[in-house]
């Protein structure tokens, strides 16, 4: 199909198409140029006006059949596209995701353990069901009016959901376009030049298993530069706005969201790990902690940067020295960013300066930093600043709302101190391991997403209706009562 990806790793050109309401269109002469610095060249379709006047033109008869759509209409079709998806990862890991490694600068490794991840959660049906029954209170919440109290409620698509996505984390820009389709919107996103190939890839299979099916007919992917005016007035379209990535960018979209349009905001974060050693197995926490610090080279908010250790580090350090190298075995760095070996080896040198114990290996850093307010930043890249505290008690005091996930182990010590921690303001508490693994109920930077996708419509019972706390029923003449008052 003209359009399409490339999937021949040898390539040096790639073709990034874009799509409009469904429909793949490839670049044209006024293409834009990415070059990445291993010498990859991508070839981006400009999104332009007319994109943007053929999405709002259609937008009543799409969102017409969207809503004709039910949660079982939804979850099949999803369930379709995630077993596609997992079928076509052979092909794409020896096509797409070598060159999605080559502009993120992440292993393809680690790029397919996230591919699958995608393709199961959408292929089990229940996911959907559950997360409706977590976000929006009832799995019906869409399809049915539900009593709530004194009203019937049900919700509807708000319309045309605008995503910023981001690039360091390719996983974050398909759950991001995923939410917006299992709230049955329209959605046009704005691909990161870091990582344009995963959404268009995702909305490829999309294609594939059905392009007449109305979650499709919505959906619209492209990409522009930050400079260009289409941007603001794609802003503009949206009745809700999902925003990722850094300060920057998500001020600059968030500037142009239409008055009364929620805006979802996933910006920079950083997370940390603690450990009760004395409780815990050295070998399980290690395996468990080189995972965490590995992924992502440490770039998405759910990494660990730091770790704040009760008990003797000398029984954890060969373990997480071992653990850390098989990891770079199986999961090797890929970066040629000068920038990120730079502020590693500035880290590295302002522990030696400082008199800090450092301990380096291929790919990984450890630094034991005593006090842990001695850290002014994080240089990323699989760095782990270790803090030893005497008690659980003082961790409370380095955590703000900055901090989105702590991960602990073992899991018993997260119980006495989650009050603490939670009011100091960070966002979540999970097992050690399970970072990038969120269990169902979980929030999402201290927000449930869904509920900003969609619109609840109530409708509210007359005056005479007996509400569970009504002593007496309305007398005649109440009216007057309620409407006039001396």
């Amino acid at each position: 199909m003209a359009g399409r990806l490339a999937t021949t790793p040898s390539t040096e050109l790639v073709n990034v198409p874009k799509v409009v309401l469904g429909r793949i269109v490839a670049p044209d002469e006024d293409a834009i140029i990415i070059r990445t610095a291993d010498g990859l060249t991508l070839r981006l379709a400009r999104f332009t006006d007319g994109d943007l006047v053929a999405i709002a033109s259609a937008r009543e008869q799409t969102l017409s059949a969207l809503m004709d759509l039910d949660i079982q209409d939804t979850t099949l079709f999803l369930a379709a596209v995630g077993r596609a998806w997992l079928g076509s990862l052979e092909t794409a890991r020896t096509g797409v995701l070598e060159h999605v490694s080559r502009t993120t600068e992440l292993p393809v490794e680690m790029l397919a353990q996230d591919y699958r991840a995608i393709g199961h959660a959408l292929s089990h049906r229940a996911y959907v069901y559950d997360l409706f029954a977590v976000e929006l209170g009832d799995e019906w919440a869409m399809d049915e009016w539900r009593r709530v109290q004194a009203s019937t409620v049900r919700a509807y698509p708000r319309g045309i959901v605008v995503h910023g996505l981001v690039g360091n984390t390719p996983v974050a820009g398909i759950a991001s376009i995923a939410r917006g389709l299992i709230t049955r919107n329209m959605n046009l996103a704005k691909v990161a030049a870091r990582d344009p190939l995963s959404p268009m890839f995702f909305a490829q299979v999309c294609a594939q298993v059905d392009s007449e099916h109305p979650l499709v007919r919505g959906l619209s992917i492209g990409y522009w530069e930050h400079s260009d005016p289409v941007g603001e007035r794609a802003t503009c379209l949206g009745d809700a706005v999902c925003l990722w990535g850094g300060d920057e960018g998500i001020a600059a979209m968030r500037a142009n969201a239409r008055p009364g349009a929620p805006v979802l905001e996933f910006g920079p974060k950083r997370s940390l790990a603690v450990i009760d050693l004395d409780a815990a197995d050295p070998e399980v926490v290690a395996m468990r902690l080189a995972t965490e610090v590995s992924f992502y080279e440490q770039e998405a908010c759910v990494s660990p940067q730091r770790l704040f250790l009760k008990g003797d580090y000398e029984r954890l350090r060969d373990p997480l020295r071992r653990f850390l190298d098989i990891a770079a075995q199986c999961a090797p760095k890929v970066t040629a960013e000068p920038d990120a070996h730079a502020h590693v080896s500035f880290a590295r040198l302002e522990a030696a300066y400082r008199g800090w114990p450092l301990t380096c290996g291929r790919d990984w850093t450890i630094i034991e930093a005593p006090d842990p307010n001695d850290v002014r930043e994080h240089p990323l890249g699989r760095t782990l600043y270790i803090h030893s505290v005497g008690s659980l008690d003082e961790v409370a005091e380095h955590l703000d709302e900055t901090v989105q996930t702590v991960g602990v182990f073992p899991w018993h010590i997260a119980l006495p101190h989650r009050d603490a921690w939670a009011r100091r303001g960070i966002a979540r508490i999970v097992e050690l391991g399970l970072s990038r693994h969120p269990r169902k109920g979980f929030s999402h930077d201290g927000l449930r997403a869904l509920n900003s996708l969609v619109r609840f419509v109530s409708v509210e019972r007359p005056i005479d209706h007996y509400y569970k706390y009504l002593d007496e029923p309305y007398a005649e003449g109440a009216e007057r009562d309620l409407f006039f008052h001396d």
